[in-house]
């Protein structure tokens, strides 16, 4: 099984491929273009090829956290519905619809807690697929 995980932001987007348990690519795609807009774009473009380049059999969206900023709610609301209709329309499209998780049910997948650190994130990715990441070149919200 192909998987697409996708954790979107409006600046800095980061997606892994894992296919059968193990991590095949990932990485992060930057946009600093000072229009949300043509941000948005040129960042679901990107993810579209992704797409457009394998056949996933499911893809995982991490869901927009709902904090206190309502217009960075608002940004990512909108990259996640254009990443949602580039990927059903892609000429790959997945077996399955997109799912939209959250990241606490994503850390619980992982075996882990709910507020677990990005520390304790990524020791356990380390573990899961053998890597030796490290926080500051992992950790694509800064």
């Amino acid at each position: 099984m192909r998987i697409l995980g996708l954790d979107l932001s409006s600046v800095s987007s980061g997606f892994a491929i894992i296919e059968d348990g193990k991590l095949i690519d990932f990485g992060k795609i930057l946009e600093d273009n000072p229009n949300n807009m043509v941000r948005l774009v040129h960042m679901t473009n990107r993810i579209k090829k992704i797409v457009d380049n394998y056949q996933f059999d499911k893809v995982i969206i991490e869901d927009v956290y709902y904090g206190n900023n309502f217009l960075t709610t608002k940004v990512l609301n909108r990259l996640g519905g254009m990443v949602y209709y580039a990927i059903t329309n892609s000429k790959n499209m997945p077996t399955n619809a997109p799912e939209f998780v959250g990241a606490t049910q994503a850390r619980k997948a992982l075996g882990l807690l709910p507020k677990s650190t990005k520390v304790h994130i990524v020791r356990t990715v380390n573990q899961l697929f053998n890597k030796e990441f490290k926080l500051s070149e992992n950790d694509i919200t800064y």
